[in-house]
C-alpha cells in the first residue's frame, strides 16, 4: 500500500536527504545483551512477531515522477542471527549507527550476535526516524519480551501510514486549514513586535 509523508516525516526525509555529511544520520540504535543461556531461536521469533505486529516498519520509501517522497510496504522481515569471532564482532560494532541509505531495501536493522567466547549474546535494533519515533524502540523492547514470555504484543492502534493520511486530509480540508490560518494569526499577530531576551 501507497501512503503519504506526514510533515515531520518529510523534514526527516529532506533533512537527510540534502545532507553533505554521511555522519548526520536520524535512527534509533540499541544494543541489548543477554546471557548465553537464553533460548536464542525464541529470541530471534520474538523480534520477527514484534516487528510482524508493526508492519509499518516493513516500508521503504519512493518518490514518485515529480520527485515526492511516500512509503509503499510490503517488504519481507529479516531478523539475522550471526555467529561470529571476535574480530568479526569488532567490525560489525563498526556498522552500528551508520547512516541508512534512505532507498535501502529496508530502514531498520534486527541482528542477533553469537560471538565465539563470549558470555552474553547481543541483540542490535535500529530503525530509521522517518518511521519511527523514540518511542517505537520502547514498544518492540515490550513486545519482543511480550512475546519471549509467551503473551500477544501490543495491539497497534494507529501507524505511520494512518497518521500521514489522516494529517493530508486535514491538510486538504479548506476550513480546517482557514481555522489554523486565523489562530496563527491571532497568536501571533504581534510576535514580531515582542522583544527576544
Amino acid at each position: 500500500m501507497r501512503s503519504p509523508l506526514s510533515q515531520s516525516q518529510l523534514g526527516i526525509y529532506y533533512a537527510c536527504k540534502t545532507s553533505v555529511n554521511e555522519f548526520v544520520n536520524y535512527q534509533s540504535p540499541a544494543l541489548f545483551t543477554f546471557p548465553k543461556g537464553i533460548d536464542l531461536q525464541r529470541i530471534q521469533q520474538a523480534v520477527y512477531d514484534a516487528l510482524a505486529a508493526h508492519p509499518y516498519l516493513m516500508s521503504r520509501i519512493e518518490e514518485d515522477a515529480d520527485g515526492v517522497p511516500y512509503t509503499i510496504d510490503g517488504l519481507p522481515i529479516k531478523v539475522d542471527m550471526l555467529h561470529v569471532s571476535e574480530d568479526e564482532w569488532k567490525d560489525a560494532q563498526n556498522t552500528f549507527a551508520r547512516t541508512m541509505d534512505l532507498y535501502g531495501v529496508r530502514l531498520y536493522r534486527a541482528e542477533i550476535y553469537i560471538v565465539e567466547n563470549h558470555k552474553e549474546n547481543y541483540l542490535y535494533l535500529d530503525f530509521h526516524h522517518v518511521l519511527s519515533d523514540g518511542f517505537t524502540m520502547v514498544l518492540m523492547v515490550k513486545d519482543i519480551e511480550r512475546i519471549y514470555n509467551g503473551k500477544k504484543p501490543s495491539r497497534e492502534m494507529l501507524d505511520g501510514a494512518a497518521v500521514a493520511q489522516a494529517e493530508l486530509e486535514q491538510r486538504e480540508d479548506e476550513t480546517l486549514m482557514n481555522e489554523a490560518r486565523q489562530w496563527y494569526s491571532q497568536e501571533f499577530a504581534n510576535a514580531a513586535e515582542t522583544e527576544s531576551v
